[in-house]
């Protein structure tokens, strides 16, 4: 059985991505507000929102906060951990169908499998891994406050990764981990237009596989194929999920 660490994790993405993947050989974090799903900054867009202003002071009270002492601070907080957060996806599904239909990239799709722990190893002392809940319906800011402390000099936030731990149940078949940094990362990195770049030392030990679409040419594949051999990885040809097996 594979422990937490060695658990392995695949990536769908595009051609364009899986060279600048090989070439550049660094892995590019995005901060959540360039993603396209607004409910990724559902928390900060909440607190935000003053028709929801009632509510949340009631959330305070029934943790004894103050909230007219505390919330714009909370905001502020909460603010900042999210503009300096940067995360990258991964499926811990493995060749899956609904995988392939959700990033096609007309059927050039690549999937790229590693594992936790080398993903941790890109920054072992500042980035974190961790399964997305697909719980949004539920209310988040009561987990928030059960992880923060109010004091007149401030506030901490101990698990910041809470803010975006959540989703919503209609994209549970990512089956998803993210993997969560900030610019205090403590490797050489550059951070431009959002996106935070981690340099991978080595990318045929940190690239352990690479997949095809099912519906991919055999030119395409044969490309693939020979960009692998290249780099040393090993590749694991075109999906067979559509092929007929016999019965």
């Amino acid at each position: 059985m594979a422990t937490k660490y060695s658990l392995k994790v695949y990536r769908y993405i595009s051609f364009q991505r899986f060279c600048e993947l090989l070439f550049h050989q660094e892995l590019a974090l995005v901060n959540p507000s360039k993603w396209p799903d607004q409910y990724e900054t559902f928390v900060v867009r909440t607190l935000k929102n003053l028709q929801h202003r009632e509510e949340m002071a009631n959330s305070f009270a029934q943790y004894g906060i103050h909230c007219e002492k505390h919330f714009n601070s909370f905001i502020e907080t909460i603010q900042a951990i999210t503009d300096d957060m940067f995360c990258l996806c991964f499926s811990r599904s493995k060749d899956a169908e609904v995988m392939w239909n959700a990033y096609n990239y007309d059927n050039h799709a690549v999937m790229i499998r590693t594992s936790v722990d080398k993903l941790l190893e890109l920054d072992s002392d500042s980035l974190s891994i961790f399964r997305v809940q697909y719980d949004l319906d539920r209310p988040c800011l009561e987990t928030l406050l059960n992880n923060t402390t109010f004091t007149d000099d401030g506030i901490v936030l101990y698990d910041g990764d809470e803010i975006i731990r959540h989703k919503r149940k209609c994209f549970k078949y990512e089956n998803e981990m993210r993997l969560v940094g900030s610019s205090f990362c403590t490797v050489p990195h550059r951070i431009n237009d959002g996106i935070l770049y981690l340099p991978i030392k080595d990318i045929s030990y940190f690239v352990e596989r690479v997949m095809v679409h099912p519906l991919a040419d055999d030119g395409y594949v044969a490309l693939i194929r020979k960009m692998c051999m290249h780099f040393g990885i090993k590749f694991w040809g075109r999906s067979k999920i559509y092929e007929f097996k016999g019965m």
